[in-house]
């Protein structure tokens, strides 16, 4: 798990949960060259930041994020835990900045590998 995309907001995201945080970080000025490259070729730009289940690296980031969950192999961090406010608020200033970076209307949120 990684995070790649480096929020202004939330610069620890990247920081400390990019794969490296030198390397594999899409900064501020990425996205605005590949939006830029995209609009000159008329290509729509969604971005992704799947949710709930693939999160683990958002926790490297934002402590108290994640789900504190338990198996026979002891504790390990879930999924984002709905059961916080801070999650909200934290989630809600997130997809402010994503909405105000991208120009699309839309944004991918995942969700598609968790069972129902």
């Amino acid at each position: 798990p990684s995070f790649p995309y480096e929020s202004i907001a939330f610069p620890e995201l990247s920081k400390k949960g990019a794969f490296h945080p030198d390397t594999h970080v899409y900064t501020q000025k990425d996205v605005k060259t590949i939006l830029e490259y995209a609009r000159l070729r008329g290509i729509r730009v969604v971005p992704e930041f799947d949710t709930p289940g693939h999160t683990l690296s958002w926790g490297y980031g934002q402590p108290g994020l994640l789900t504190t969950c338990y198996d026979i192999k002891g504790k390990y961090r879930g999924a984002i835990n709905p059961a916080r406010e801070a999650t909200y608020q934290f989630m809600g200033k997130l997809l402010q900045e994503v909405k105000d970076v991208f120009p699309d209307q839309l944004v991918h949120l995942g969700g598609d590998e968790e069972r129902s």
